[in-house]
């Protein structure tokens, strides 16, 4: 499995990526654009609160889409 392909790496993507730019996201518009239920990255964010894999992955693929590289 290469780098980019490792959830680890992956989750460090995203977790470092949404607390660094939380001010200049709109979570909501986010969680509407991958069809999360509301408040679950407000939630990490804010809380604490752990986001699973399977939905890591699904927002790795979209900021990598939209955003970092």
């Amino acid at each position: 499995m290469r780098k980019h392909e490792s959830i680890k790496y992956q989750r460090m993507k995203v977790e470092n990526y949404l607390k660094r730019y939380k001010h200049i996201f709109k979570l909501r518009a986010i969680e509407r654009e991958v069809n999360f239920p509301i408040g679950k990255i407000q939630k990490f964010i804010n809380e604490g609160r752990v986001i699973e894999d399977d939905r890591i992955r699904i927002l790795y693929n979209f900021l990598k889409k939209s955003r970092f590289k």
